[in-house]
């Protein structure tokens, strides 16, 4: 475990060994040092950095030049017609879907947008609105209700980039909010502009980005504002997912799956389910409300988060001396890491904490060069991740890492231990950049990067996932 402190943002740092360390932290390492002082250089790979995050919400004195209004408490009836028409002229190139065909993803193991977006639902209604004189561009827009949350479909047609401002009006819940990008398809015959400039290196198209927002925790209907930024034939999804109901239906889910594992082991179900019922919790309490306090509200998900992770250490024991049959082990297990998961971004939402992953741009482009030369050479990817307190309330014992077992073989991270922070102040981000090296990483897809953070609030420990997409 690689570990350091830092106790305030303008504390002096070094910088040894590849890590950005306080003065006082004692480390074994045997590397030159470069002294640092403030902010963290933005080439370090690891930084605490002070005031590093703004609110992703467009100011009410400059609005943008293009609003998107939807309304998620008008449903209609679902239908992919309103979807299969905004890309019906071909002005716009659907991004590649398994569900909508006509295109599939480039591998399999990337996911489809139209099911990660939960683009099935139900319609809602959606307003375009110019600001500009004459009007700044064509956008086009749909959008759709599930119970776990909403989707925004949002596609530009015209010849120029647009920066929009998206209000959803949302019913109560505590909203994970998420904006996924597409880059404009090139069109036949095209020049692409490359990601690294060289003229050596043939033009680079850039990949989808996935970035996390920070969520919303709504205690009756209210609308959410979101920036989206569209290139010329470029596509964004935004998706707003009610993490309450996320608890809901692990917590339903686990109970289905301790009903099949008591049919062959009761006496494993009993242990469990009374494990879980320590925990105490009921749904309906995380909503906000006029008695319902975000302290208390964070002190039962956290009193079920140790419950539940007391669960999955007894039955992943279970699992190893075979006290109980894949057949119901195996799903239950599946359940209980979906409620931890559910659980954990609640929690981080209650808190204003932000997590990211990202692939960085110069590595992304050497990455797709790479795979066309040779897919199975050696070569090294970068990957960012992060994590950003934009709430009120300090929480300590950050752990920040790349889940290794998500990696294919023959893959390796470095550092393989995630990095350690004593704690994360409000207003501070923490980050930590690891090294991908091996063959096969140029044709390894974005999505087996996996982010691994984990901190603790007020005395238990909450686990966050993220992908790459």
């Amino acid at each position: 475990m690689i570990s350091y402190r830092i106790n305030a943002p303008e504390r002096s740092a070094f910088w040894t060994g590849g890590l950005l360390l306080a003065v006082g932290t004692t480390v074994v390492a045997g590397y030159a040092v470069r002294h640092l002082r403030g902010e963290a250089d933005s080439s370090s790979p690891v930084q605490l950095t002070p005031a590093a995050f703004r609110v992703q919400e467009p100011s009410a004195a400059t609005p943008l030049p293009v609003r998107v209004e939807v309304n998620a408490l008008h449903r209609q009836p679902a239908s992919r017609d309103v979807i299969h028409a905004l890309f019906a002229d071909g002005a716009v190139a659907m991004p590649p879907s398994r569900t909508l065909a006509p295109g599939t993803p480039h591998a399999e193991e990337e996911p489809d947008w139209f099911l990660w977006a939960r683009m099935d639902g139900k319609q809602l209604p959606v307003r375009v609105v110019s600001r500009s004189s004459p009007p700044a561009g064509e956008v086009r827009a749909c959008a759709t209700y599930v119970p776990e949350g909403v989707a925004v479909l949002l596609a530009n047609p015209g010849p120029y980039p647009l920066t929009l401002e998206v209000r959803v009006r949302l019913p109560r819940g505590v909203f994970r909010i998420e904006r996924l990008t597409f880059p404009s398809e090139p069109a036949p015959g095209a020049v692409l502009q490359p990601v690294r400039q060289d003229a050596r290196e043939p033009a680079v198209h850039p990949a989808a980005r996935l970035e996390r927002l920070q969520g919303k925790d709504l205690s009756t209907s209210a609308e959410v504002v979101k920036p989206a930024y569209l290139e010329p034939g470029g596509v964004c999804l935004l998706r707003y997912t009610d993490q309450v109901q996320e608890v809901a239906h692990a917590w339903r889910e686990t109970h289905q799956h301790l009903h099949a594992l008591a049919r062959t082991n009761p006496a494993a179900a009993r242990r469990i389910r009374r494990m879980l019922q320590e925990g105490r919790l009921n749904t309906a309490s995380l909503y906000s409300g006029p008695a319902r306090r975000a302290s208390r509200r964070l002190s039962a998900l956290h009193r079920m988060l140790l419950a539940t992770a007391q669960a999955q250490s007894v039955q992943a024991n279970l699992l190893a001396r075979n006290a109980i049959p894949n057949t119901t082990g195996i799903p239950l297990m599946g359940s209980l890491e979906r409620l931890a998961d559910a659980l954990s971004e609640t929690s981080a939402v209650l808190l204003g904490l932000v997590p990211r992953i990202a692939i960085l741009p110069e590595t992304a482009g050497l990455m797709v060069l790479a795979h066309r030369q040779d897919p199975m050479q050696t070569t090294t990817v970068r990957v960012q991740v992060s994590l950003t307190n934009a709430g009120s309330k300090t929480v300590r014992t950050i752990r920040i890492g790349v889940d290794p077992g998500a990696l294919p073989p023959g893959i390796t991270c470095e550092p393989h231990d995630p990095v350690f922070f004593e704690m994360l102040s409000p207003g501070q981000t923490a980050r930590a950049i690891f090294r991908m090296t091996g063959p096969g990483v140029a044709s390894c897809p974005q999505n087996r990067y996996v982010g691994d953070i984990t901190y603790r609030i007020p005395d238990a420990p909450a686990h966050l996932r993220l992908r790459a997409w």
